[in-house]
């Protein structure tokens, strides 16, 4: 083919500009698909925070219900505990799902001990329940109402037997 000047300078530009079309799109769809793996990045970032700071609230309202407890004697801090135990264990799990599909063990077992310590805080904290019943949440009730009225009624005998 005998092209002219004119036609190869302008073949050539065509080409060069198809070229740059070309890598204008490769591009485009890097960035789009680099967009894409970023953001998904970040959303599990974000929900593993948000789990985390989750936990950290669950275990601190859990904790101020025990002091409530303690401080009170009254039954229903118990399920307030429970409660927030529960939905700190189900943030954990959550926590857990994510690192699992990250495959993260490092952070995954971290996440497993927190449910452990979750279970066991919760025996304890039931245990404590038990124990504070038995005892007697006021002082007319469990042992604590039963040596009240055995030393009511010792008292009222020794008055009885007082001889002036």
């Amino acid at each position: 083919m005998n092209w002219t000047i004119g036609q190869r300078i302008g073949a050539g530009f065509f080409v060069t500009i198809l070229l740059v079309f070309v890598m204008i799109l490769c591009s485009f769809y890097s960035l789009h698909q680099i967009s894409a793996g970023v953001e998904k990045a970040l959303d599990r970032d974000v929900a593993i925070t948000v789990a985390a700071k989750s936990i950290e609230r669950d275990l601190l309202e859990s904790r101020r219900s025990e002091k409530d407890f303690l401080m009170r004697l009254d039954e229903k801090y118990v399920a307030r505990v429970s409660k927030n135990i529960e939905n700190l264990k189900s943030n954990a799990k959550s926590m857990a799902s994510i690192l699992r599909d990250l495959d993260d063990s490092d952070s995954l077992a971290k996440a497993d001990k927190v449910l452990e310590g979750a279970e066991t805080y919760l025996k304890a904290f039931n245990s404590l329940v038990q124990c504070q019943v038995k005892r007697g949440l006021t002082p007319n009730k469990g042992c604590q109402g039963t040596f009240r009225g055995a030393a009511h009624s010792f008292e009222k005998a020794v008055e009885k037997l007082d001889v002036e």
